[in-house]
C-alpha cells in the first residue's frame, strides 16, 4: 500500500484551489451580467411606459380650464402643457422634466371658480437612469405645422408636434438604449404667433 507524499498533497490542494477560483470567478461574472441585464431591462421597460404615457398626454393636449393655450413652455429637457389626464373633462397642467437622470411628471389640477392652477402639484418619477443629458440628446424636439423644427423656445404657439427621445442606461459598461416616439397635438388650433 502506497500513500500520497506531502508534495503530491500540496500540488492537489493548489490545483483544487486554482480551479475553485476559476469556477468562482466564472459564476460571479455570470451573476453580474445577469444582474446588469435585468437592471437594463427594468430601466427600458420603465422608460417605454413613460414614453407611452407622455405621447398619450401630448396627443390629448388641450386648452387649460382657465382658457390658457395648450402649450405653456418648452425647452430641450422640459415641457409644460395642459391635458385631461384624469379623463374628467378638465385639463390638468402637466410639467415633464428631466432632472439629472430622472424623468419626472408634475400634475396640477385646476381649483376654484373661475378655475386657476395653484402652485400645488403632484410630482412623480416616470423613469430613472435616463441618460439624455450625458448623451447630449434633447428629451423634446418641437415642430411647427410645416414640419420645421422650432429652436426659439418662446414660440409655444407654433408647436404642432413633439418628438420625445429617451435614452436609458442602468450600467455604464453597457450602451444606452434609445426609445423615440412622436405626437401631433390634436386639439390645438392654429393661432397667430
Amino acid at each position: 500500500m502506497r500513500g500520497f507524499t506531502f508534495i503530491e498533497m500540496i500540488v492537489v490542494v493548489a490545483l483544487v484551489g486554482v480551479l475553485s477560483i476559476m469556477v468562482g470567478d466564472s459564476v460571479l461574472a455570470f451573476f453580474r451580467a445577469n444582474y446588469s441585464s435585468a437592471g437594463q431591462s427594468n430601466s427600458v421597460t420603465a422608460a417605454q411606459g413613460a414614453l407611452d404615457a407622455i405621447i398619450k398626454d401630448l396627443r390629448e393636449a388641450d386648452y387649460g380650464a382657465d382658457g390658457s393655450y395648450p402649450v405653456v413652455s418648452i425647452s430641450p429637457d422640459a415641457m409644460t402643457f395642459f391635458s385631461d389626464t384624469g379623463l374628467n373633462g378638465t385639463a390638468e397642467r402637466i410639467t415633464l422634466e428631466l432632472s439629472g437622470t430622472s424623468l419626472t411628471r408634475s400634475i396640477t389640477d385646476p381649483a376654484g371658480i373661475p378655475p386657476v392652477y395653484p402652485n400645488i402639484s403632484t410630482t412623480g418619477t416616470m423613469a430613472n437612469n435616463v441618460q439624455n443629458i450625458s448623451e447630449g440628446q434633447a428629451l423634446f424636439r418641437y415642430f411647427d405645422s410645416s414640419g420645421n423644427e422650432i429652436t426659439d423656445f418662446s414660440q409655444t404657439k407654433a408647436v404642432a408636434s413633439v418628438t420625445v427621445t429617451v435614452s436609458v442606461n442602468s450600467d455604464p459598461r453597457l450602451t444606452a438604449f434609445t426609445l423615440q416616439s412622436s405626437a401631433t397635438l390634436r386639439n390645438v388650433r392654429n393661432e397667430p404667433l
